[in-house]
This record gives C-alpha cells, sequence and structure tokens, in this order.
C-alpha cells in the first residue's frame, strides 16, 4: 500500500524544528497492572499502523520545497523487553523521519506488571492524534485476549482519503466572511508576539541544538488533584462563568510568577508566555485517522499584570473567547502558509535558539470518554491487562524549561511535568509543581466566587 500525502505548514514545520537537541517528539506512557501478551501485543501494533496510514510512513522530498508523506509497508517500530520497572522509559534519542516512521512504540512487561511507551514525532501527530492510536493499541489488545467475548462498541472506522483535508479550516464561504470583521484581531496578536520578548524560566544556554541530548530518558513528575478537588475545580471554573482551561492557564500565570518571587530570579524578558495547542476537529473529522490537527494560540502577561488573579482569570476567559468566537486559532494555520513561500521557507523560521514560550500547556481533557474499552473501579481495562496510571510528555523548544500536559483519569485531575534537567534539577522541578499543586488546590478551596456564585454551589450540591 503506497499511500503518499503532502505535508501541510505545520507538519513541515515541526519536520525543520527536530533538532538533536531539542527532539521535536513526546511521549505517553502507560503503567499496568498485570503482562501483556507478546504475540498479541505485537499483532496489536499491526493493526494500529495499518489503521493509521501515517503510523507507518517517511518523509521524502519531491522538490526543494515539497515535502511528502510516503507510506513503507514494512516498518521495525515495536520494542519488547522482559524487565519492567516503574521507571522503564524509552530513550530520548530522536526520530529521522527521512528514515524512519514518526512511531516507536516500547513495551516492558512482566509478571510484575508491564509498561508501554509510545513516541510520536510532533510532525505527524497532536496530543489527541497520539491519543487515537494508544487507545486504538489498548482496544485492538483487548478484542485480541478475549476473541468474540469482547463485546461493547465496535472498532472506529477511520476514513484515510479525509488526511487530505487535516489542518484546513472546515469553513464556508458565508462563514468566512461572518468572521472577517474580527480577523484584525489576530494582526494585532502578530505584531505583540513578534515585539515581546518571552520570560524563561530558567536559562536554557546550556544545551546546543545541534549536540544531541545527553539524557536517556525524559525528566517527568506527575501531580494529581483528588477527585473531591478535581470536582471542586470544575465547580470553581463554572461558578466562575469561565472554563477549567482558563482557570489551569491562571494558576499557572501565578504559579510562575510566585516561583520568580521565591527564587529571586533574574527576569529577562517583558512578558510571561503560555504556548497553548489547540485541537481544531470538528464532527466532520470523527473519521479521520490519527495526524496532527491542531493550531497553537499563545496568552502574554506582563509580571504586574499576574497579581490581581481574580482580574486576570477574567481577561484570560475574555481573551479566549474572543478567539473562540472569531476562530482566530485557524490564522495560525494561514501564517505558516504564507511563511512557507517566504525566502528561506519555514526552515529559517526554526533556526532561532531564543526563548519563544515561557512554557507550554497542552489539556487533554478526560481520557476516559475516548477509550471504547470497559472499566474497572474507574480504569480502563485490555485483555488481562489494567491501566493503573499514564503519563504525557510534551515536547520542549529552545528556551522553554519545563512543560505541561494535563489530563483527567479516575475522576483524578493529573499533571505531567516535563523539565529539561539541565537547568533545572530534580529538587527544582519537584518545587514548581508542588507549588503548581498547591495553587491549583488554593483555587479549589477559595473559589473566587461571589455569595450568589456560593449559593448556586450550595444548590447544586443539594
Amino acid at each position: 500500500m503506497n499511500i503518499q500525502f503532502r505535508l501541510t505548514p505545520i507538519e513541515e514545520l515541526f519536520f525543520y524544528d527536530d533538532r538533536p537537541g531539542w527532539p521535536a517528539t513526546f511521549f505517553g506512557r502507560l503503567k499496568l497492572s498485570g503482562e501483556l501478551d507478546r504475540e498479541l501485543a505485537e499483532l496489536a501494533h499491526q493493526s494500529v499502523i495499518q489503521r493509521h496510514p501515517l503510523a507507518a510512513a517517511n518523509i521524502r522530498a519531491v522538490r526543494p520545497k515539497q515535502l511528502w508523506w510516503n507510506r513503507v509497508d514494512t516498518v521495525d517500530t515495536f520494542r519488547w523487553a522482559a524487565a519492567r520497572t516503574d521507571e522503564s522509559w524509552a530513550p530520548m534519542s530522536g526520530i529521522d523521519l527521512r528514515h524512519d516512521a514518526p512511531l516507536r512504540v516500547w513495551c516492558f512487561s512482566n509478571s510484575q506488571g508491564s509498561n508501554i511507551v509510545f513516541q510520536v514525532h510532533h510532525a505527524a501527530f497532536d496530543g489527541l492524534g497520539a491519543f487515537q492510536l494508544l487507545t486504538d493499541w489498548l482496544t485492538v489488545y483487548h478484542r485480541l485476549v478475549n476473541g468474540k467475548k469482547t463485546g461493547g462498541r465496535a472498532l472506529r472506522q477511520y476514513d484515510s482519503e479525509l488526511l487530505n483535508i487535516r489542518c484546513r479550516p472546515s469553513q464556508s464561504t458565508r462563514e468566512q466572511i461572518r468572521l472577517l470583521p474580527g480577523q484584525w484581531k489576530s494582526a494585532r496578536a502578530a505584531f505583540q508576539f513578534f515585539n515581546r520578548k518571552a520570560i524563561p524560566l530558567a536559562s536554557c544556554e546550556s544545551r546546543d541544538p545541534d549536540c544531541a541530548v545527553q539524557c536517556t530518558q525524559p525528566s517527568v513528575i506527575t501531580r494529581k488533584l483528588t477527585p473531591a478537588e478535581t470536582l471542586q475545580f470544575r465547580e470553581v471554573a463554572r461558578t466562575n462563568r469561565s472554563t477549567a482551561n482558563d482557570l489551569l492557564a491562571r494558576d499557572l500565570f501565578v504559579t510562575i510568577r510566585r516561583w520568580f518571587e521565591s527564587n529571586d530570579a533574574s527576569i529577562q524578558g517583558s512578558h510571561v508566555r503560555i504556548m497553548i495547542p489547540v485541537n481544531e476537529r470538528t464532527l466532520r473529522h470523527r473519521r479521520l485517522p490519527a495526524c496532527n490537527h491542531c493550531t497553537m494560540i499563545n496568552l502574554d502577561r506582563s509580571l504586574p499584570q499576574i497579581e490581581d488573579s481574580q482580574e486576570l482569570l477574567g481577561d484570560i476567559h475574555q481573551e479566549m473567547s474572543v478567539i473562540k468566537k472569531w476562530q482566530l486559532s485557524l490564522n495560525f494555520w494561514r501564517t505558516l502558509s504564507f511563511s512557507r513561500w517566504l525566502p528561506g521557507g519555514l526552515s529559517r523560521r526554526t533556526k532561532t535558539s531564543e526563548c519563544m514560550a515561557t512554557t507550554v500547556l497542552t489539556n487533554l481533557g478526560d481520557l476516559l470518554t475516548r477509550a471504547r474499552l470497559p472499566q474497572s473501579d474507574g480504569k480502563l481495562v485490555s485483555g488481562n491487562v489494567c491501566v493503573e496510571d499514564f503519563e504525557l510528555v510534551v515536547p520542549l523548544r529552545p528556551g522553554t524549561a519545563a512543560g505541561f500536559a494535563v489530563f483527567y483519569y479516575q475522576d483524578r485531575l493529573c499533571i505531567s511535568m516535563h523539565y529539561q534537567n539541565d537547568v533545572m534539577s530534580v529538587q527544582q522541578a519537584e518545587a514548581f509543581a508542588d507549588l503548581f499543586l498547591q495553587q491549583l488546590r488554593e483555587t479549589c478551596r477559595e473559589g473566587n466566587v461571589s455569595s450568589y456564585d456560593r449559593q448556586a454551589l450550595r444548590k447544586s450540591a443539594a
């Protein structure tokens, strides 16, 4: 099967932005109770790469400015290891898409339990695309173990032809005309982006972008709210007439400010900048195979703007509402399409090593709602194994010392912090993660809600 697709601008950006010192790859790790069946695990893997064309493709250049995904029938992307510990990870080596497929899977399994580690290249998949691969893998494995006794919903069906519309705005002509009056706001945002300097969490000058990363595995710290705190966090968002994403961004801004104050940090830059991926899938894309179908937005705030946390929350909610109303996030794709034809193309945009974002914050939502698997005590069950825990590791770029992936599992809000261990020590990273968790818990306890909203909260609890 020889399926070919031309790279979209965002795929091309991540392809060029992949450097030895800053691999444009990210990881997902599942901790399982139970021992995987090796033969069935390999069959599940083969099924997944057949269902998702980009999982078994590499990149070839047709012309100097034209890069294409080239589907290959034989790929070696599955690794098996009998040894398993709680810290079993995949190595931090990059993926060269000129020769390798953008997916690698490691299985660490023995009688004590199992770990599955997915490594994916960001040029091919975004976070939700990677989770499609992961949940399909678990679902196929579950069906192989149980055979005809599987029950439940059938496997989701995908249409490979929909890959031709990935990373394209799904707007009618009438919709585009309706959105025209608000597009000037994107021009203002672009002007601000290039005229403001992001403040780094820590100096990242120690890593040469052209030298391979030295650490053998990702440096990850995970923190979680309790189910009760998670419910309260969501209620606080509702009673403040905002969203959980608004609260997360506000609390991360406040955490960064407190971090600078407690560490007496030397501020190098003008604004704290949080880069946020935005999922652009709609009902039109419900049969879209795993791919990268996200855009990016940036939230910038100066340190004085972070002092009043309640005012900050209102400002973030208003900004996010404007972005959604006018669909301004889609202009990220349009900007990349325009940049593709400028001198030097998109490869020129990736040559900088300066800090473009203080941190990254991505929210994958409730993972259980997307998995077609049975549950036991709120945990996903796949055949003879049970998913006890999950971690997601976002990629880091030059100047960005740490990034955060947020998701819900077992009714708990979970935060995976990936940090650059050559500029942040383990103690510093744990202190930052604890400070973020503390800020989230303060939000859960205090809420910053009016008396009217407290009455509404009591009524909803009753």
